[in-house]
């Protein structure tokens, strides 16, 4: 569970007794909005820090059995331009992560696919929108699995009528299926 205001985030595990309080995580020096957007597979813990030094940063913790978690890494928007709140959506899962930057020019955004190479996280694609401008918000939410990866566009105003929200589902580092949540009625025959 994150606290962003706190800058701390508080995790839990599940006993015999049920869900039980454990370790704090807090902040690192100089970081905001620590633990708006937190994901955890296995022994890995994104935590995401969308305001750090006004771009954003994700911090990534290791479960040590012995000393416990341990910054491991920092990822940061490293080479995009104009990148705002990067780490408001994370997501984990094994050795791959992605993490949202829904504020870029033109309030655009992105997402940056991540795979962890021998301990060291390395950045493999930028996913951006592919309508242009009409497109806001893109990686506001974010998931992946394997070699397959869902971003969120929070304003597609391709519909008819205002904004809708839209799912693009990328495969490896090609977008193969756009998800829209108003599909076309089927025509009654």
């Amino acid at each position: 569970m994150g606290a962003p205001e706190a800058g701390e985030v508080h995790l839990f595990h599940r006993s015999y007794l049920g869900w039980v309080r454990g370790p704090v995580i807090y902040a690192p020096a100089g970081a905001t909005r620590f633990g708006e957007a937190v994901s955890l597979s296995g022994s890995t813990l994104l935590i995401g820090a969308p305001d750090d030094d006004g771009e954003g940063r994700v911090y990534v913790y290791n479960r040590d059995p012995l000393v416990g978690w341990q910054l491991s890494a920092t990822l940061t928007p490293q080479g995009l331009a104009n990148t705002l709140r990067f780490g408001a959506a994370v997501n984990v899962k094994g050795p791959h992560a992605v993490v949202g930057a829904p504020d870029t020019a033109l309030l655009l955004g992105n997402a940056v696919v991540y795979e962890r190479h021998e301990g060291v996280w390395q950045d493999e694609a930028v996913l951006v929108p592919n309508l242009g401008p009409a497109e806001g918000r893109y990686g506001s939410a974010v998931a992946i699995d394997g070699e397959q990866c869902l971003v969120n566009v929070g304003l597609d105003d391709s519909g008819v009528i205002g904004y809708f929200g839209a799912i693009h589902v990328w495969l490896a580092a090609q977008e193969v299926l756009e998800i829209d949540p108003e599909p076309e009625p089927e025509p009654n025959d």
